[in-house]
Parts: structure tokens; C-alpha cells; sequence
């Protein structure tokens, strides 16, 4: 798989990024190399030889083709994963923030108590 840091494109134009975009990057780049791998093994099922003969050519080619398919899935967001990763990690920090809070609130029963 090739890999390209997009945050370097960024920096290069002097654009900064908020943090949860650069999350969001993070998890889509995650969700392109998920479907990469998914591709290539869905690719390893297909019988070699059947209308064009194997050569590092077409090897090549299908690594390429298999890469721009999971960078445009993963930017369209068809597989979802990055979505669900983001949600599962708000709701992390939702939990965390209720329970944090939650130590640092004085209870009713310990202020009574002896």
C-alpha cells in the first residue's frame, strides 16, 4: 500500500487542523488500510490464469487499483469503520468525563458520617 501523510500536505500550505480532524484523518486512513488488506485477500480467492497470464505487471497494477478503491472507500465512508471509531471514542470521553467528575463530587453520606 502506498502511503502518503496527508497532514504533511497541510502543514506544507500552512493549514492548521483542529484536533478532530486530524482524528477523523487518523481513522480514515485506518479504514483505507483495513480495506486494502480486505482487497487483497478477496483478490487471493480469484484463480490466477483465467483471461490474462500472472506477471508482475498485473500484480503491480492490482496493488494500485486495490489502493485508489480503498482510499475512495474510505473517504466516502461506505464501510463505515472510521465512523464507528469515532463514536466509540466519543463515547469514551463521555464516560471518563462522568466519572472523573463523578470522584470529585463530595457525597452526601461521607459528609454525614462520623
Amino acid at each position: 500500500m502506498l502511503y502518503v501523510n496527508p497532514l504533511e500536505a497541510y502543514a506544507k500550505q500552512g493549514v492548521t487542523l483542529d484536533d478532530s480532524a486530524r482524528e477523523r484523518m487518523a481513522f480514515q486512513e485506518l479504514e483505507q488500510a483495513f480495506a486494502y488488506m480486505l482487497l487483497q485477500e478477496m483478490r487471493k480467492t480469484v484463480p490466477s490464469g483465467t483471461l490474462f497470464e500472472d506477471n508482475q505487471t498485473k500484480d503491480l497494477y492490482n496493488q494500485f487499483m486495490d489502493d485508489m478503491v480503498a482510499k475512495e472507500w474510505a473517504k466516502s465512508g461506505q464501510l463505515g469503520i472510521a465512523d464507528q471509531m469515532i463514536a466509540q471514542q466519543r463515547m469514551k470521553e463521555a464516560s471518563d468525563a462522568y466519572l472523573t467528575q463523578s470522584r470529585l463530587k463530595p457525597s452526601a453520606q461521607t459528609a454525614d458520617s462520623p
